[in-house]
């Protein structure tokens, strides 16, 4: 007797989406870690987006859960994209330069410290390196500290003014803790200055989400960014939210 395929619900489409994307911060740790080889990390991880992106796309095409008084919101509006503002699914994107292998010297770390203590160490030992600062910022991010890995990026601002990396993930921090005009007010300064920086675009876009006003902006932002970088990682992730904003 054929067996029948099971019945896709929103909680499992959710569920899924959730361990895609806890699978693709464990792929990220386990290759800073050097238990994974690159090759793999790169195939694994490529896998990994592709099913998500397929899973947020037919959430996205599934009847919306009713609500009393608006109109639903699509998916990527809830709660997937504070986990994107805080760099879960779009970490390869905003992620800063310097946030692989550590070069040069290194102090003495106990073979056993964390991914944060390390890049604290360097961070300490080498305190004009801009890429210290970003690396170390990234690390308090994966240990959940928001605050602190935004004082990572301010630093690395700080050492290089002109470098809009940094910038951006100051903005992304500022959203990520509330403060909406700020982070908009920075990006649009960013995106004067480097109109070329896909990231701050990507960034805006997403940003924009978040408002149903912002909507025309968000589409205008993620058309700019798929432009500019359109065999990004994240450019299938990005063509869906188009073609949301688009039917919406």
């Amino acid at each position: 007797m054929r067996r029948m395929a099971p019945i896709e619900t929103r909680e499992t489409l959710e569920t899924r989406k959730r361990d895609l994307f806890s699978a693709i911060r464990l792929l990220e740790q386990d290759l800073e870690d050097g238990t994974i080889d690159p090759e793999t990390y790169r195939t694994t991880r490529a896998r990994c987006e592709k099913e998500a992106a397929a899973v947020l796309e037919r959430l996205d095409t599934l009847q919306p859960v009713s609500r009393p008084s608006a109109r639903p919101l699509p998916l990527f509006l809830t709660g997937a994209l504070v986990a994107v503002a805080l760099g879960v699914s779009l970490a390869a994107a905003l992620a800063p330069r310097g946030t692989g292998a550590v070069t040069g010297t290194v102090p003495t770390v106990a073979p056993q410290a964390s991914a944060l203590q390390r890049a604290q160490a360097y961070a300490y030992a080498h305190p004009n390196d801009e890429s210290a600062w970003l690396r170390l910022g990234n690390a308090y991010l994966d240990a959940n500290q928001p605050r602190l890995a935004d004082a990572g990026y301010r630093r690395a601002m700080a050492l290089v003014p002109a470098d809009p990396a940094p910038a951006a993930l100051h903005a992304m921090m500022l959203a990520s803790l509330g403060q909406r005009a700020a982070a908009t007010s920075l990006l649009r300064r960013i995106e004067h200055a480097h109109p070329t920086y896909a990231r701050a675009w990507l960034l805006d876009g997403m940003m924009g989400l978040r408002n149903h006003h912002d909507r025309v902006h968000a589409l205008t932002a993620f058309r700019r960014f798929l432009r500019l970088a359109p065999h990004s990682a994240v450019a299938p992730t990005v063509r869906i939210w188009v073609r949301s904003l688009t039917r919406g």
